[in-house]
């Protein structure tokens, strides 16, 4: 079976699709991070909530992304292994992987069905106080699915071993 490093062009496309808009995104938050503050008074209590969980996932995913990308690619080619199902059922039963992986699977699942949330009021998708709402309501059963799917993935690997 190829590896994905067998393909000439997965470089590029990977720099171009995934690493460069992943790395403008999180620079880009910093940024605006610096200059945002939750308005207490103006927004209600959920919403700042949901604002401050935007805010530390995000920071979260700053440190996580790098992580995963060093268990699952930077490791093993330093090992000369290739990464598998064994690689992943051996990292998920080290002590700092499966609690950081744990973590980053609940950051990666809020920040992305939050920030869809977030998007759609911010640039006018839904402008009603009822699709707002129901906007609400599709990301926060956006976020159990990705959760579930993700931990579900997690434990498939946790208990092969």
């Amino acid at each position: 079976m190829a590896q994905s490093h067998d393909r000439p062009l997965i470089v590029p496309i990977m720099v171009l699709i995934i690493w460069i808009p992943i790395l403008f995104h999180g620079l880009y938050g910093l940024f605006i991070m610096k200059e945002a503050r939750p308005n207490l008074g103006r927004f209600r209590y959920f919403e700042n909530l949901k604002y401050i969980l935007q805010r530390l996932s995000g920071i979260g995913l700053l440190l996580f992304i790098p992580a995963h990308l060093y268990k699952t690619r930077i490791e093993p080619t330093l090992a000369g292994t290739p990464v598998d199902f064994h690689h992943m059922v051996e990292g998920l039963h080290e002590p700092i992987t499966l609690p950081v992986y744990l973590l980053g699977v609940l950051g990666v699942a809020y920040h992305l069905s939050n920030g869809l949330w977030q998007f759609c009021i911010g640039w006018g998708l839904t402008t009603s106080e009822q699709g707002m709402k129901r906007m609400q309501t599709f990301s926060m059963l956006m976020f159990i699915v990705l959760l579930a799917m993700g931990y579900a993935a997690m434990w498939g690997f946790y208990r092969a071993a």
